[in-house]
């Protein structure tokens, strides 16, 4: 009998230091369960809407660690601490590094707005245009009146557009000069996307612009999730690659971290960059991204003011490198060099036979 009550005060102490015992704990627990459940995301779009409420599910953790640690609870805290690291590190999204601008150097800047159908504030979207001065602009939701009005305004710009009077409908404009561009659809996709090879400061620039289907259900999730698929096989070997748009998903996702390492890019702006919805008192998620390269470098970037749309535009400076030929093309130029100064020697070799035999016949 002594021996049975012995092991049930054990156990009771056990499930004293294991389990939740108060409110507080009994919270934390369900935000890890939370956590756990967000890294299912790829299954179903319930768990991935799990993540991108994560930034505020974390806030609330640390804002209970923290109480708890002052009410002398450290003896749990430091395993509830390790278990949301353990939970979060792979879907935590890393801080946009932004370097100064070398004179040597040109710079980009790009801004991107989500229009939304049914906006008609034209005038605040041109002022907002004029008095930033980008070099490419993206239009999302550009329907047949606001192509019209961007292109008389915007008259210095070039414009690249699909329109069909859709939420989908994109448009471009841009100073750069294009060498290349297309209207793409990828495969079992409505959705038009615009790609536009640009060169600048003697590289080539690699646009695409893409507006997927929101993840509203299962079957639209799984579309949206397709859709990045193809997105990857298609342009994952672009140089000097900038992704940009309004991607309906933010970077606390497992779905967005594969995207953007298969295709090599880090995004210009913070996971805390909110641009939807402005109808809120304050935007809580962030939808619309600029994704970069590795090799190009960010000089600044921000959400801009409100116009009129449902989504906040954003803008980002990007610092160009300089021309850097590769090792395959100096090889290529010395080949030439070298050919050129054979050709030359052939050509002043035989200048000379015929200059020998010249003089002797005249002898």
């Amino acid at each position: 009998m002594g021996l049975k009550i012995k092991s049930q005060i054990y156990m009771a102490k056990l499930y004293q230091k294991v389990l939740p015992q108060n409110k507080s704990e009994i919270i934390l627990a369900i935000l890890l369960f939370l956590f756990m459940m967000g890294l299912f995301a790829r299954i179903s779009y319930l768990f991935d809407l799990i993540n991108h409420f994560r930034p505020y599910f974390l806030i609330i953790f640390l804002g209970i660690i923290v109480y708890k640690f002052f009410q002398k609870y450290e003896h749990k805290i430091w395993v509830y601490i390790a278990l949301a690291l353990f939970l979060n590190i792979s879907t935590t999204p890393s801080l946009p590094r932004i370097v100064s601008n070398s004179a040597s150097n040109s710079e980009i800047k790009i801004i991107h707005v989500n229009l939304l159908v049914g906006n008609n504030n034209y005038q605040e979207t041109i002022n907002l245009i004029k008095a930033n001065h980008p070099h490419v602009i993206s239009f999302q939701e550009a329907t047949f009146s606001w192509v019209q009005v961007l292109k008389e305004k915007l008259q210095e710009y070039k414009f690249i557009c699909k329109t069909i009077n859709s939420p989908f409908d994109i448009c471009v404009a841009t100073l750069i000069p294009v060498v290349e561009q297309s209207v793409f659809y990828l495969p079992n996709s409505n959705v038009p996307a615009i790609y536009i090879k640009s060169k600048a400061n003697n590289i080539y620039l690699s646009f695409v612009f893409v507006h997927p289907k929101p993840p509203f259900n299962q079957s639209f999730f799984e579309q949206r999730n397709f859709y990045f698929n193809q997105l990857i096989d298609k342009i994952k070997d672009y140089e000097n690659l900038l992704l940009v748009g309004d991607l309906n998903i933010t970077q606390w996702s497992p779905i967005y971290h594969n995207l953007e390492r298969k295709l090599n890019l880090k995004n210009t702006l913070s996971g805390f960059d909110n641009t939807w919805p402005t109808f809120f008192p304050f935007p809580i998620f962030q939808l619309d991204h600029i994704l970069i390269s590795q090799n190009l470098k960010l000089i600044n970037s921000q959400v801009l003011e409100n116009v009129g749309s449902d989504h906040l535009p954003i803008m980002s400076e990007i610092n160009l490198p300089n021309f850097n030929p590769s090792q395959k093309e100096i090889l290529l130029l010395q080949e030439f060099l070298k050919m050129g100064f054979f050709v030359s020697c052939g050509i002043q070799l035989r200048h000379e036979t015929k200059r020998n035999n010249y003089q002797k016949i005249r002898n």
